[in-house]
C-alpha cells in the first residue's frame, strides 16, 4: 500500500524558488488598488463581486480589486493562466472560468488563493493539469473541469489543496481513472461522458476515506473486475453509477469492497441475468437500498433468482423499464418485502402468474405501463399506493379486479384498449383520489360503476366513446370529493341533466368537442350546472350550441374562466352573467355574434379584470352596432385580439378591421363638429393601440403571412405536377424523434441537460453526445439563412415530439407564445404524437402560458431540478416518452 504521505515533496518550497521572480514582478506589476473597478467590467459597491463575463478578454486584468470575493472572467478569450494570475486576491472565494479558450495552466497558476472554495474551468481546451496547476488552495472544496479535453492528470498537480471535495471531470477524453494525489476529504467523482475502459481506480483513492459519490456512466467499460474498487476499501462510497457502457461481465465480489453501498446504477449496458447475479453476489452492505437494471439484457426472462441475494438488505427501489420481459413469474419478488419502488414500465410484458408479486409486503408504487397487458394482473400487493397501468392493451375491467387496493390513491389506465367497465370494476378503492382513465373505448358508464369512490378527487373520461351517457342521475354522485372532471373529447350528445348536481366540491369541468348544445337549448329548466357552486372553469368549447338559457350559469357564483369557443352563438339573454361576477375570461371567440348591444354586455362590463375574447365573430358593422363600438372605446374590459376583430358585413366593410369602423362613415346621424374633434382624437387613439397590439402580435402575423404564401406555393406546384406528379406530404419523413423548443437563454441548459446521453449528433464542442434519439436543435440544425418560422414549422413537420423547455425566460418571449399555439394545434390535428414539457425552474401558474395551465396543474410534465437522483429520473422519462409509439397507432 502506497503511504500517500510520502507524495508531499518539497515541491512547493521548489516551485517558489522557481518562480520568485515572477513572484516579485508581477507583485510591483499588478498591484491591485482596493478601491476600483477594473475596466470593462462591473463591480458591486463594496467591490466584492467583479463581473468580466462576455468581456472578449485575451489576458486576466491586472487591477482587479484585493477586495473581491466572487470573480467571473467566464465566456472570454483567455488561453492560459500564468503562474500566481491571482496571488493578490486572498479574499477570493468563487472563480469563474468557464466557457474561455483556456489550453495552458501554469504551475501554481492558483496559487495563494488562500480562501477559494469553488473553481468552474468548464469548457475550455485544457488536455492535461501538470504538476502543481491546481496548487496553493488550502480550502478549494469543488473543481469543475468537464467539455475539457484531458486525458491526463499529474498526480501532483492538487498538491498543497488537500481540503478537494468535490471534481467533475466528465466530458473529457480519460480512457483511466487518474489519480487525484493526497486528497483525505474527497466526497464525490463525477467522470461520464468520457472514453473510460479501464475502471479500477489507483491505490491513492484508498485515502479518501470520506468518499460517498462515484459517477461513471457514458463510458466505454467493458468489464468490472475483483480489483476495480478495491482502492476504494476504505471509503464510505454509497453510490456509483456505471449506466450506459459496454458492460458484459462483472466478476463475483466486486462490489464486496463498498460495504456501505446504498445506490447502484447499470443500466443501458449489455449485461446478461448471470453477469447481474455475479455482480450481486458480493453485496455485504445491510443498507442497499436502490438498484437501476434499466435497459440490459435479459433475454426475455425475469432473474429473479439474482434478488434473492438481496433479501437480508434495505434494499426499497428497483428499476427495471425498457428490458425485455415477457412474463412475471411467480414469487419472482418474493425476497423483497421491504422494495417501495418496482419500475416494470416499458418492457413488453403479455402476461404474470398469479402469485407474481407475492412477498412484496410494502411495496409502494408500480410502474407497469407501455407494456403489452392485455388484462389487468391479479393479486397486486395490497399495499400499493399508485399504480401505473397506461400505455397496455386491457380491454375490460372485470368486476372487483381492484378490490384488494384498499390503500391505492392514484390508478392509472389510460392509452389502452378499454372499451367495457363492470359496476364493480372499482369496487374497494375508497381511498382513491386519482382515476385516469382517458383514451380508452368507453362508450358506457354502468349505473353504479363510481359507488365506492367517495374520496375521489380527480376523474379524467376524455377521448373516449362516450356519445351517449345512459340515464342514471346518480352516476357520479357518490364523488363528493371531486374537484377536477374531464368528459371531453366523447362527440357526447346527451347526458343526465341532474349528472353533476350533486358535486359540491368540483372546481374543474371540462366538457369540450361534445355535442351538447341541442340538450343545453332543449333543457327547460337548465339543470346540468345546478349545483356547481365551487366551480372555477368550465369549459363548452366545439358543441354545436346555439343557445344559452339565461338561468344556465345561475349557481355558477365561483365561476373564474368560462370557454364556450367554436360553438353558434348569436346571443344570450341580459342576465345570463348576473351571478357570475368572478369571471376573469370568458371566451366566446369563432361564434356567430354579429350584434352586441348593452343588454348584452350589462354584467360583464363592471368586471375589471374580465378578459373577453370575441375573435372571428361575424360582426355586422351597421348602425346597429355603433353601441358596441363606442363600448370598446370605454370599457376597461380587455378584449382579446382585439386587432384582429374583422366586420363581415355590409359589403362595402366586409373583411374590414372592426376598429376602423366608425359611426361617421355610415351616416347614421348628425355629427357635431365636437363630436368629429373626438371620433379624430380617438381613431389616433385607436390607432395607437392597433400599432401596439400589432408589434405585441407580430410573430402571429409573420406566421399567417408564411403559411399563407406556403399554401399558395405548395398550390402552384400541385398544379405543376398535376399529370402525374407526386409530392411528398410534410411529415411522410418523420426524421426526428422530437423537435426541441427553447430559448437563446437556455440553449447551454438544453445541451448539458438533454442532448448529452440523449442525442446521437454533436454537441456545441464537437463532442459525440452518445445518445440514440435523433433531436432538433435550432441552434444546430437548422438551415443557415432560413427565416426562423420557416424552420420551426419544417422541423415540427419531420419530427414525432415535441420537447418544451419551460423556463421564465421562455414564457416571457411572444415568439415561444406562438410557438406554443402551433405545437398544440400540430397535436390536437395529429401531426405530431405528442408534446413533452419540461419545467426547469419554479414558476408561479399565473405566469405560465394558459394553454399549459392543464398540464402544469395535473403534474403532467418532466420535472428537472439539480439533483443527481431527479436528473436520473428525468432523463429517463424524458427516453421513455421519446420511444413512445404513435398515439393513433395500434
Amino acid at each position: 500500500m502506497i503511504n500517500m504521505r510520502s507524495i508531499r515533496t518539497p515541491t512547493k518550497q521548489i516551485m517558489i524558488v522557481l518562480f520568485f521572480p515572477v513572484l516579485v514582478s508581477s507583485t510591483f506589476l499588478s498591484d491591485p488598488s482596493p478601491g476600483v473597478c477594473p475596466e470593462p467590467c462591473f463591480c458591486n459597491k463594496m467591490l466584492t463581486s467583479v463581473n468580466c463575463q462576455g468581456k472578449k478578454l485575451t489576458d486576466i486584468p491586472s487591477d482587479i480589486p484585493r477586495s473581491v470575493e466572487k470573480l467571473y472572467l467566464n465566456y472570454n478569450d483567455l488561453t492560459s493562466v500564468p503562474a500566481f494570475s491571482f496571488q493578490n486576491l486572498t479574499n477570493l472565494q468563487l472563480l469563474y472560468l468557464d466557457h474561455n479558450k483556456i489550453s495552458n495552466i501554469q504551475p501554481w497558476g492558483f496559487g495563494n488563493l488562500s480562501n477559494v472554495v469553488y473553481i468552474d474551468l468548464r469548457s475550455n481546451l485544457l488536455t492535461s493539469l501538470v504538476a502543481n496547476s491546481l496548487s496553493g488552495m488550502p480550502r478549494l472544496e469543488s473543481v469543475y473541469l468537464t467539455t475539457n479535453r484531458l486525458d491526463t492528470i499529474d498526480g501532483q498537480a492538487f498538491y498543497d489543496s488537500n481540503n478537494l471535495r468535490n471534481i467533475s471531470l466528465s466530458a473529457n477524453k480519460f480512457s483511466f481513472i487518474p489519480s487525484l494525489g493526497y486528497q483525505p476529504k474527497f466526497k464525490s467523482l463525477v467522470m461520464e461522458g468520457n472514453y473510460i475502459t479501464n475502471g479500477t481506480f489507483p491505490e491513492s483513492f484508498s485515502i479518501s476515506s470520506q468518499l460517498t459519490d462515484i459517477i461513471l456512466s457514458n463510458n466505454k467499460i467493458k468489464r468490472l473486475t475483483k480489483s476495480t474498487f478495491v482502492a476504494l476499501r476504505n471509503t464510505g462510497v454509497t453510490k456509483v453509477e456505471i449506466s450506459r457502457n459496454a458492460i458484459s461481465d462483472i466478476a463475483e465480489d466486486t462490489f464486496s469492497v463498498l460495504t456501505s453501498l446504498r445506490s447502484l446504477k447499470l443500466a443501458v449496458n449489455p449485461l446478461s441475468g448471470p453477469a447481474l447475479e455475479r455482480a450481486l453476489s458480493g453485496l455485504k452492505s445491510k443498507d442497499f437500498t436502490y438498484l437501476n437494471i434499466e435497459n440490459i439484457s435479459l433475454g426475455g426472462y425475469l432473474p429473479n433468482s439474482t434478488f434473492h441475494l438481496l433479501r437480508n438488505t434495505s434494499f426499497k427501489y428497483l428499476i427495471m423499464s425498457n428490458n425485455v420481459i415477457r412474463n412475471i413469474p411467480d414469487r419472482a419478488f418474493a425476497d423483497l418485502e421491504n422494495l417501495l419502488t418496482l419500475d416494470l414500465s416499458g418492457c413488453g410484458i403479455m402476461t404474470s402468474e398469479n402469485t407474481a408479486f407475492q412477498g412484496l409486503k410494502s411495496l409502494d408504487i408500480l410502474f407497469m405501463n407501455d407494456n403489452l397487458l392485455i388484462d389487468v394482473p391479479i393479486n397486486l400487493p395490497s399495499t400499493l399506493r399508485k399504480l401505473y397501468l397506461n400505455g397496455n392493451r386491457i380491454a375490460s375491467l372485470p368486476e372487483r379486479i381492484f378490490a384488494n387496493l384498499t390503500q391505492l390513491q392514484e390508478l392509472y389506465l389510460g392509452d389502452n384498449s378499454i372499451h367495457e367497465l363492470m359496476e364493480g370494476s372499482f369496487t374497494g378503492l375508497a381511498g382513491l383520489s386519482k382515476l385516469h382513465l382517458v383514451a380508452n373505448k368507453i362508450a358506457t358508464l354502468p349505473k353504479m360503476v363510481f359507488s365506492s369512490l367517495i374520496r375521489l378527487i380527480s376523474l379524467e373520461l376524455n377521448k373516449n366513446n362516450l356519445k351517449h351517457v345512459q340515464d342514471a342521475d346518480d352516476l357520479f354522485s357518490p364523488m363528493v370529493s371531486l374537484i377536477y372532471l374531464n368528459i371531453a373529447d366523447n362527440y357526447c350528445s346527451y347526458i343526465p341533466l341532474h349528472s353533476f348536481n350533486k358535486l359540491a366540491s368540483l372546481q374543474y369541468l371540462h366538457l369540450e368537442n361534445n355535442n351538447l348544445g341541442p340538450l343545453i337549448a332543449n333543457d327547460g329548466t337548465s339543470s346540468l350546472l345546478l349545483g356547481l357552486q365551487q366551480l372555477y372553469e368550465l369549459y363548452l368549447d366545439n358543441n354545436n350550441i346555439t343557445d344559452l338559457p339565461e338561468p344556465l350559469f345561475r349557481d355558477l357564483v365561483s365561476l373564474k374562466n368560462l370557454s364556450l369557443r367554436n360553438n353558434k352563438i348569436s346571443g344570450w339573454d341580459s342576465s345570463l352573467f348576473r351571478t357570475t361576477v368572478h369571471l376573469t375570461g370568458v371566451d366566446l371567440s369563432m361564434n356567430l355574434i354579429a350584434i352586441l348591444r348593452d343588454q348584452n354586455l350589462n354584467d360583464l362590463s363592471g368586471l375589471d379584470s374580465l378578459n373577453l375574447n370575441l375573435t372571428g365573430n361575424p360582426f355586422a358593422c351597421t348602425c346597429d352596432l355603433r353601441w358596441f363600438r363606442d363600448w370598446i372605446k370605454t370599457t376597461k374590459v380587455k378584449l382579446i385580439n382585439i386587432d384582429r376583430y374583422t366586420c363581415n358585413s355590409p359589403k362595402e366593410w366586409s373583411e374590414k378591421p372592426l376598429l376602423t369602423f366608425d359611426k361617421a362613415k355610415i351616416n347614421c346621424d348628425f355629427f357635431t363638429w365636437y363630436e368629429i374633434l373626438a371620433a379624430a382624437l380617438g381613431s389616433f387613439f385607436v390607432v395607437t393601440i392597433v400599432s401596439f397590439a400589432l408589434y405585441r402580435n407580430r410573430w402571429r402575423i409573420w406566421l399567417r403571412l408564411y403559411l399563407i404564401q406556403r399554401s399558395f406555393r405548395r398550390t402552384r406546384m400541385a398544379l405543376r405536377d398535376r399529370h402525374g406528379g407526386y409530392e411528398q406530404v410534410p411529415g411522410d419523413d418523420r426524421k426526428y424523434h422530437a423537435y426541441i423548443s427553447y430559448t437563446d437563454e437556455d440553449y447551454h441548459w438544453v445541451i448539458e441537460n438533454i442532448l448529452k446521453g440523449i442525442d446521437t449528433g454533436l454537441d456545441n464542442n464537437e463532442q459525440k453526445c452518445g445518445g440514440r434519439f435523433n433531436l432538433y436543435m435550432k441552434h444546430r440544425d437548422s438551415i443557415p439563412g432560413e427565416y426562423e418560422i420557416s424552420s420551426m414549422l419544417n422541423a415540427m413537420e419531420v419530427s414525432r415530439h415535441v420537447i418544451i423547455v419551460l423556463s421564465k425566460s421562455y414564457i416571457e418571449e411572444k415568439f415561444h407564445e406562438m410557438e406554443l399555439e402551433v405545437i398544440l394545434k400540430k397535436y390536437a390535428e395529429r401531426e405530431i404524437d405528442s408534446y413533452i414539457v419540461v419545467k426547469v425552474s419554479p414558476l408561479e401558474a399565473k405566469h405560465v402560458p394558459k394553454c399549459l395551465h392543464q398540464t402544469m396543474k395535473h403534474e403532467d410534465y418532466l420535472e428537472w431540478k439539480d439533483d443527481e437522483i431527479v436528473k436520473t429520473a428525468f432523463r429517463t422519462r424524458l427516453e421513455v416518452h421519446l420511444d413512445k409509439k404513435a398515439r393513433y397507432e395500434d
